[in-house]
């Protein structure tokens, strides 16, 4: 969209701290399901929330039954965060069901504007310099926009599951190599 700003992805740095607190507490007040799932992790300490991505990113240091993941932001040149990804180093049992390679998300004020297309094409990049062939996202039925981001870039759907709450959860695989 031309009224789209050039981005990037990156990592948060503590001169990120006034503006992610501004894109958390954006999501915060927009209601709903909160992803990607390490933005819930957020308890207001920014430096404590910097020192958990970092230990997230460490398959030597991460909670058991998770996998390592690398915690990127979605920022213009003037720091802006748009959005946040993370991108998973392994899929675990679970994550091959529910939670894939890729958990993402758009601030609320900034969605419907291919923002969300962007960031996930830009985590695939990374996904390829890794040599992963191929990478799963998923996202709940409901939500039509992820659904489209997942399509936008490659993405076949190849089944959907039920939920134990209910939700219909849909399971895109994106063909890298």
């Amino acid at each position: 969209m031309s009224n789209r700003k050039p981005v990037r992805l990156c990592p948060l740095t503590p001169a990120d701290e006034t503006e992610f607190v501004a894109f958390y507490d954006e999501f915060m007040q927009a209601g709903g399901r909160i992803h990607p799932g390490v933005l819930r992790k957020y308890q207001g300490n920014f430096p404590a929330y910097l020192a958990l991505l970092e230990e997230w990113a460490d398959s030597n240091r991460i909670p058991p039954r998770y996998v390592a993941s690398d915690t990127l932001v979605l920022k213009d040149d003037a720091g802006r965060i748009y959005g946040m990804v993370s991108l998973r180093h392994a899929l675990s049992d679970d994550l091959l069901v529910s939670g894939g390679h890729i958990g993402y998300g758009i601030r609320p004020s900034e969605r419907g504007k291919g923002y969300g297309t962007r960031q996930l094409a830009l985590a695939l990049e990374t996904y390829r310099e890794w040599q992963v062939e191929k990478v799963l996202v998923t996202c709940d039925k409901a939500n039509l926009a992820s659904a489209k981001v997942a399509r936008n870039n490659g993405g076949v759907l190849e089944d959907e599951i039920v939920e134990k709450d209910g939700n219909i959860l849909q399971r895109y695989w994106i063909t890298l190599i």
